[in-house]
């Protein structure tokens, strides 16, 4: 440490900005399954349907940002921050890991948008689904996974 060299290499990431800001990945954690909510309406026409499934997608995204924070670090525990030097905010980002709000964010929206397809085309219920509907119940689940790993491509996650 004294003469300024890097002891370890694999810890030493350059800070880089986010790839999928936060404000970004709760947008889409919304606003595509609404758009598959609605979508969906117009084959049900259910107003009852369309309420009681929008209300469902609010309160996963609420309860998944209330639980969300209980998860993320154990300060003194897991790491010390007295060594660390720069800006405060930029050491904070660096210390949280999984599950951050990127993460929780996409997984309850998009989860709960390939749950909703399912029990609206059947997909499960069918011992030989249409590959159309194996693809769209998985791409809100892989769409979540892509999100939640660009954290780890940009160094924000370890």
């Amino acid at each position: 440490f004294s003469n300024g060299e890097i002891v370890n290499p694999e810890f030493s990431y350059p800070f880089r900005k986010d790839i999928i800001p936060i404000w970004l990945a709760a947008f889409l954690a919304f606003i595509i399954p609404f758009i598959f909510i609605i979508l969906m309406q117009i084959r049900l026409r259910s107003f009852n349907d369309a309420n009681t499934a929008i209300m469902g997608l609010l309160f996963s995204l609420i309860s998944a940002a209330v639980f969300q924070g209980t998860g993320i670090g154990f300060d003194g525990i897991m790491f010390d921050r007295s060594i660390c030097t720069g800006d405060e905010k930029q050491i904070n980002d660096a210390l949280e890991s999984l599950p951050s709000g990127h993460s929780t964010a996409a997984f309850a929206g998009l989860v709960y948008c390939s749950l909703y397809l399912n029990s609206i085309l059947k997909i499960f219920a069918n011992y030989r689904p249409q590959y159309w509907k194996l693809v769209l119940f998985y791409a809100p689940l892989l769409g979540a996974a892509l999100i939640a790993l660009t954290l780890t491509i940009d160094h924000y996650h370890h």
